[in-house]
C-alpha cells in the first residue's frame, strides 16, 4: 500500500520547471489566483481539468510558497488539461 501513496506522490508532484497546475482549495482560494501566478514568474497557458483550476508553465520554487500559503495546491498538469 505504501508503494501505491508514493507512486501517487510522484505522478501528482509539479515538476521543478514546466506545466504546473494550480488547484483552489477554497472558493477564497480562486480569488486572484491567476495574478498570484504570474506575479511569481509563471505564464498562463489555460483552465485545467478540475472546477477553478489553471494550468500555467513556471518554476515549481517561485509558486509553491505563495500560493501554497493562500490555499492553492500544486499538481503535475496532465496533457489532456493543457489544450493539447
Amino acid at each position: 500500500m505504501a508503494i501505491v501513496g508514493a507512486v501517487g506522490l510522484m505522478v501528482a508532484a509539479p515538476p521543478a520547471n514546466g506545466r504546473i497546475m494550480l488547484v483552489p482549495l477554497s472558493a477564497d482560494a480562486a480569488h486572484g489566483l491567476v495574478a498570484m501566478a504570474i506575479d511569481r514568474g509563471a505564464t498562463l497557458v489555460g483552465p485545467g481539468p478540475l472546477p477553478g483550476s489553471f494550468v500555467v508553465d513556471g518554476r515549481r520554487a517561485d509558486l509553491v510558497r505563495g500560493l501554497v500559503r493562500h490555499g492553492i495546491a500544486l499538481l503535475a498538469a496532465p496533457a489532456a488539461g493543457c489544450g493539447q
